[in-house]
């Protein structure tokens, strides 16, 4: 395989011949075949560009303007370059430094419209082409001479180096304006950092970078090492010693489910999610036989009906406004799971990992639901990184007051709790003695000693005032009193500064003094009782210790604060539904072996399941919640049940 090269084809693709003629030959053994249902979604990876190759022009032309903001990124455009075989095709280790820092300082998708994306999608493919077949440091700065020549025209004198753009980045230019006072505009504010680089190659950082001096047989010699461009690194020891594990929910053999009959033994059919949830679309991967696909249509049915009766809603609100979608092993690359794309409104479920992710996903899809609503944001407009209440809960939304009102209080919950009286008290005491600590140091007591008789029993009676918790003085009078007094006799007053601080603790003692008074505190409306950061929140921040946030955000928190609320409500109705939702149980995760526990415990799930039972009852009063046409059909009785997964190959 080509290192890099325009025209050259990914070897190794996910869809394999065995994959399709085992979905052929699986259609004698299945009454009825299982393909995609109701509205095309669109993005899957059966539907993509790039099965084989990289993005093209006439791939970009043909998309609209949704599948341009889904793909013309740089991964798809200069693919993952593989520096192992790049080393073993006898590359320089400078040479390949050089090409990974000119490909680093590509931004990572472009900034525009659609004529910024196309500019992109050409610069960065002029940028792979020339560096396709470099070996030597010198191949480098010959194909950075190309772009540079293809992007500017470069005009040099004794004295001085200018570049002028040509007409390849002209014809990208917003207007004449853009043009002339900075013709790279279109390209260069999406490719600006790689052009230092393709200018003046750092060549003697490369050499720096990619070179090892080593003692040998009492020499110091030098030698080419890759260790700046290939990660070497084992297993981290402390995985090795079964230390600061990520906690992962569990892998099942199989799915236990205990609750009512709700498919009374009948198989479930796509149109069946379509007409009873009324989803947009139910989607399948290539990869996914009949008989997996009977499986998981069975199981999504009744985890779906799980969750409807949880949240006590007509389960065609489940589908949320019609404007969600299923797929099941049609996206993604197996990483996950289970994932949420806000661009195109669609839960996809992997196989066999999605068992127990339904619910988390559906709060994702829920979190985004409620933030184009009470945003007022049109569903038929693209949104790629979404539009997640759950990080827009600042301010009031006009629209439903009283969801917005819910689900701010829900995520306050979620971060903070509030003090107990007790460590209320414990507070106010340590700020009684604090600031009576505090107060003499602001105001210079030590150079009291030195004033005179009479000015020393007036400077002690302010601060005997200062110290008295029951004084009412104004303490900035107080301040400004014994300020008076040390220029009176010292000829300098107080600092501005030594005076506020001064005031400001003698407030603070005597308002720890008032609410350390017999029934104070026990009568503090709720609202006055301070906040700190919640065990949940503290727990997440630990998760993402060393890496990018994720645990922490907004609507990771909601999404497993929302399945663990739901398996509580299950469990409350002596039911269980391990695929829509499993290992959540409260305390998995609390082992000190865990870097950090992801789901809420202890008295944060208590209050936490209060507030989420506040908003799903603030959901229900939505019309489009809870005004849905109820379920006709009657469950039958209750049983419990234990479905094999063994099937579903780990290794497709």
């Amino acid at each position: 395989m080509p290192l890099m090269g325009l025209g050259s084809e990914r070897r190794g693709h996910w869809m394999t011949a065995q994959a399709l003629s085992r979905e052929v030959d699986d259609s004698s053994h299945q009454a009825v075949r299982h393909e995609d249902v109701g509205e095309k979604i669109g993005g899957a990876r059966k539907d993509q560009w790039w099965s084989g190759r990289w993005l093209a022009l006439g791939d970009f032309r043909a998309m609209d303007d949704v599948e341009r903001a889904e793909s013309v990124r740089k991964d798809n455009i200069w693919p993952r370059i593989d520096y192992r075989a790049m080393r073993d095709a006898g590359v320089e280790a400078a040479a390949a430094y050089l090409v990974k820092r000119i490909k680093d300082g590509i931004h990572v998708q472009p900034v525009g419209d659609r004529d910024a994306q196309e500019a992109y999608l050409k610069a960065v493919s002029l940028i792979r082409d020339e560096l396709a077949e470099v070996k030597t440091c010198a191949d480098v700065e010959a194909a950075c001479k190309r772009i540079e020549a293809a992007f500017y025209e470069v005009k040099e004198t004794p004295r001085s180096k200018s570049w002028t753009n040509t007409d390849f980045l002209k014809r990208f230019s917003q207007s004449d304006v853009v043009t002339r006072r900075n013709g790279f505009m279109w390209v260069g504010r999406n490719v600006s950092k790689v052009m230092k680089f393709i200018r003046h190659p750092p060549l003697h950082e490369a050499s720096r970078k990619t070179t090892a001096s080593l003692y040998i047989g009492g020499e110091v010699k030098s030698q080419p090492t890759w260790h700046r461009i290939i990660s070497e690194r084992s297993t981290r020891r402390a995985k090795e010693e079964g230390k600061d594990v990520i906690p992962r929910r569990p892998y099942l053999e199989g799915v236990k489910r205990a609750g009512p009959d709700v498919r009374g033994g009948r198989d479930i059919t796509g149109e069946d999610l379509l007409e009873e949830f009324g989803f947009r679309g139910i989607e399948y991967g290539l990869w996914l036989n009949q008989h997996e696909r009977q499986q998981a249509l069975n199981h999504v049915y009744e985890g779906l009906c799980d969750l409807a009766d949880a949240l006590d809603v007509p389960r065609r609100a489940l589908s949320l406004e019609g404007t969600l979608a299923l797929s099941f092993g049609s996206r993604g690359k197996g990483r996950y799971a289970a994932h949420y794309e806000p661009l195109r409104r669609v839960i996809n479920l992997t196989k066999p990992k999605g068992a127990g992710s339904l619910a988390h996903e559906f709060g994702h899809a829920l979190d985004d639901w409620c933030g184009r609503k009470l945003q007022d944001k049109p569903h038929d407009v693209p949104l790629p990184e979404g539009c997640f209440l759950s990080e827009h809960t600042g301010g009031g939304m006009r629209r439903y007051p009283d969801v917005s009102m819910a689900f701010g209080e829900t995520m306050q919950s979620i971060r903070q709790t509030r003090l107990s009286v007790e460590e209320v008290r414990q507070q106010r005491e340590s700020e009684y003695e604090r600031a009576r600590e505090q107060i003499p140091s602001w105001f210079c007591y030590r150079r009291a000693e030195e004033m005179g008789e009479s000015s020393r029993r007036r400077f002690d009676a302010l601060m005997e005032a200062a110290l008295d918790p029951e004084h009412d003085g104004d303490p900035d009078a107080l301040a400004k009193e014994i300020s008076d007094l040390h220029r009176r006799e010292k000829g300098r007053g107080l600092d501005r500064d030594y005076r506020h601080w001064g005031a400001l603790y003698i407030t603070r003692l005597r308002g720890a003094y008032r609410a350390l008074q017999p029934g104070v505190l026990e009568a503090m409306p709720t609202f006055m009782i301070p906040t700190i950061p919640s065990k949940y929140l503290k727990q997440a921040e630990k998760l993402d210790r060393r890496r990018k946030a994720y645990y922490a955000t907004g609507p990771e928190l909601f999404a497993r604060a929302f399945e663990s609320a739901i398996h509580d409500r299950l469990a409350d109705m002596g039911r269980r539904s391990e695929y829509l939702v499993q290992g959540v149980e409260e305390g998995r995760f609390a082992d000190e072996r865990y870097r950090g526990d992801p789901y809420p415990a202890g008295d944060d799930r208590q209050r936490i399941n209060q507030s989420m039972d506040a908003l799903f009852a603030a959901l229900r009063g939505m019309p489009e919640i809870g005004q849905q046409p109820h379920d006709a059909r009657e469950p039958e009785a209750s049983e419990e049940t234990f479905s094999s997964l063994y099937t579903w190959d780990l290794d497709l």
